[in-house]
């Protein structure tokens, strides 16, 4: 089994097409023509244009999912953590999504949790008694509760 099987299904589906076209173009060639002579490169062109839509509706149904999966990583990399992919298509793009449905879930999990904790953190810190000060790395204020603030404000 190929590693990339939709690469592969995508180029079998484009050489497909080629033969096709060439081997309608070649029998069209070798017989004399019944016709009048215009109507030789009609037939031609219109196996030409068999084929270009043959692949173009290959290149569609795989990039597709490709497109989606750009656009969403585009809205969860902005902060929107609702945001799904369409679970239809091909096998791989199903399992995609699936992935991609799961690591949205599970980050929007893991900031509720952060959350929760920010929260509990800041009543505790909040009702202590104690002066307590967060700092940052950068040695912005994060957060002071009152009793740091009356302490600060008495030793001005």
């Amino acid at each position: 089994m190929s590693r990339f099987p939709l690469l592969a299904r995508l180029f079998a589906t484009a050489a497909f097409a080629l033969v096709v076209t060439a081997v309608g173009t070649a029998v069209l060639l070798s017989q004399p023509p019944p016709t009048p002579a215009l109507l030789r490169p009609l037939v031609v062109v219109l196996l030409l244009v068999l084929a270009a839509w043959i692949v173009f509706l290959s290149f569609r149904r795989i990039l597709r999912p490709l497109l989606d999966l750009s656009d969403a990583l585009r809205r969860v990399s902005r902060g929107d953590l609702d945001t799904t992919l369409r679970t239809a298509g091909t096998r791989e793009s199903l399992e995609l999504a699936r992935y991609f449905n799961e690591m949205t879930g599970r980050l929007r999990d893991l900031m509720q949790l952060l959350s929760e904790e920010r929260e509990r953190l800041t009543a505790i810190l909040t009702w202590s008694q104690e002066a307590s000060l967060l700092v940052a790395r950068d040695g912005r204020v994060l957060f002071a509760n009152e009793p740091f603030r009356r302490a600060f404000r008495s030793s001005r």
